[in-house]
């Protein structure tokens, strides 16, 4: 399953990176390389922009998916079991 989730994200982050390609016509390669270990899971912001993954070595990042930047990387001392996004309302 953990191999399937890489194989998920990567597939989606070459997608979106294809898909700006189309529009823009530069031609640029994105490769999420952030992770050292198995991504345990991915989690997707509800308006598409953003992901949440971690990792079997406690470490976490989040990536813009339009770009497949890395925004930030953290390590925990203890290991993630579930993550989500909230929208916050005025």
């Amino acid at each position: 399953m953990r191999i399937t989730l890489l194989f998920l994200f990567t597939n989606i982050l070459l997608l979106t990176s294809t898909c700006s390609l189309a529009q823009t016509q530069e031609p640029r390669l994105v490769l999420p390389v952030g992770h050292t270990s198995a991504v345990t899971s991915a989690v997707f912001s509800p308006d598409g922009r953003f992901v949440f993954t971690w990792d079997d070595d406690f470490t976490w990042l989040l990536y813009d998916v339009k770009t497949g930047k890395e925004l930030k990387k953290e390590r925990e001392s203890t290991m993630i079991k579930s993550a989500m996004f909230s929208q916050l309302t005025n």
